[in-house]
């Protein structure tokens, strides 16, 4: 099963919220706070029919309101792209999995 690493700020609380929602295909690491540096979660998410939808709707909700978002699968990271770049790596992961 394919996996997505995605990492998010500490205070995002909404996205956090979305993320924990998919408990059973999810993985969180939240790491000790490291002298006064930027908290940052990161979630290991299998990819599922389950899971896509909420993955998209994360990660374009991220990129349209320019949050912080990074995004990882198979060596490949994408932070900073835009909504277009995003939809067509979903659809790369969807065909895929």
């Amino acid at each position: 099963m394919r996996k997505i690493q995605v990492e998010l700020f500490c205070d995002d609380v909404e996205t956090i919220k979305q993320v924990r929602s998919l408990d059973d295909f999810c993985l969180i690491a939240e790491p000790d706070h490291f002298e006064g540096g930027i908290e940052i979660i990161s979630a290991i998410v299998s990819v599922t029919t389950a899971s896509i939808p909420v993955l998209t709707k994360i990660i374009r909700s991220h990129i349209a309101s320019k949050k912080y978002i990074k995004v990882k699968m198979k060596g490949i990271e994408i932070s900073g792209a835009s909504l277009k770049d995003i939809a067509k790596f979903l659809n790369e992961i969807k065909s895929t999995s």
